[in-house]
């Protein structure tokens, strides 16, 4: 595990935006992995983000 980050977004702009935070799916078998990539995907359709951190 690591220690607690930060990050600072450009404040020049000052305009709203979109992030995704993901995990470790923890699988074991391609199940899990099907699924994951299947959330990650609807994130990125759905959210309009900017980045993503994982």
């Amino acid at each position: 595990m690591s220690g607690i980050g930060t990050f600072i977004t450009d404040a020049q702009n000052n305009q709203d935006f979109h992030f995704v935070v993901g995990s470790d799916s923890q699988g074991a078998s391609k199940e899990p992995f099907d699924l994951w990539k299947d959330t990650f995907e609807k994130s990125i359709n759905i959210a309009n983000m900017k980045f993503f951190l994982y």
